[in-house]
């Protein structure tokens, strides 16, 4: 069977899983590059540099309903809306300061969780309002940088969060 021009039936026998059928180059991990990433041959998407929120939400709508990971390659995403992590079981990870998810908007939260078990991790947000979850449980928020933050990170009804390594302090609002 080929979808979107790829064969599945081969895919698969190669060791490839096929999710929203779409071929990834490893089981439940999803590579995403930006526009100005140094190599984006390994990338299961390249983002163009304008809306990148949409290439990463559609990489995390594409894991498989148990969840898995989403890698952002090195470079400066420009996001035009919010980073929506809606399936438990994910990690977004990125590669550290040169990974910069940038968020012009005064009023946009960079990224908002709405499911359980998420991490986000090595990665730098230029933004004003950082992370946001809501009525959900075991949040990680590992080594992320943040960066002109208003707001790094906001919840309402959590339970579990654990941040580790903040790089200054931040403003984080429980309710």
């Amino acid at each position: 069977m080929t979808v979107k021009g790829i064969d599945v039936d081969e895919s698969i026998s190669k060791g490839y899983k096929v999710y929203g059928n779409i071929e990834h180059k490893s089981p439940a991990t999803i590579i995403v590059a930006a526009s100005d990433s140094k190599d984006t041959s390994r990338a299961d998407y390249v983002c163009d540099g304008t809306d990148d929120d949409e290439t990463i939400n559609q990489a995390i709508s594409d894991l498989p309903a148990s969840g898995g990971k989403v890698v952002l390659l090195e470079g400066t995403y420009n996001l035009g809306n919010t980073i929506t992590i809606n399936k438990s079981n994910v990690t977004l990870e990125g590669q550290g300061v040169g990974t910069v998810l940038n968020n012009p908007s005064s009023s946009i939260k960079t990224i908002t969780i709405s499911s359980d078990n998420v991490k986000v991790q090595n990665i730098k947000l230029s933004c004003n309002y950082g992370i946001y979850a809501a009525n959900v449980n075991y949040i990680t928020i590992d080594n992320c940088f943040f960066s002109a933050a208003v707001q790094a990170i906001e919840s309402l009804n959590l339970s579990l969060i654990h941040i580790s390594e903040p790089t200054r302090p931040l403003y984080i609002s429980y309710a």
